[in-house]
């Protein structure tokens, strides 16, 4: 495994378990994409199937990433408009409600 990848699994707070398998860096679209890959296989249970696994990153049965929902709500804030602000983040406005409104203010 090279260093790089080392250094992102560690920012992540993953487990030996975890390997980042690639890190594209997109400068220009301040953007970030990393691949995870798990490396004890599949979690499953002989009695009772696959599992879910929790991760240190995201909520339980949460569909994005607990940087990302913080994140995502301070820009909704910061527009002061949701519909604007998920325009922006690339979400629809409905799961933009309903996923971070719970635990966002809005005042």
């Amino acid at each position: 495994m090279n260093d790089l990848h080392d250094h992102y699994r560690l920012l992540l707070g993953l487990g030996e378990a975890w390997q980042v398998a690639s890190v594209d860096l997109q400068l220009e679209e301040n953007r970030v994409e990393i691949a995870l890959q798990h490396v004890g296989g599949k979690v499953a249970c002989p009695e009772c199937g696959v599992k879910t696994i929790s991760v240190p990153w995201a909520g339980k049965r949460a569909r994005i990433t607990l940087m990302f929902e913080a994140f995502a709500i301070q820009v909704l804030r910061a527009c002061g408009n949701v519909q604007r602000g998920a325009e922006l983040l690339g979400l629809d406005w409905s799961f933009t409600m309903s996923g971070s409104r719970p635990r966002a203010s809005w005042t």
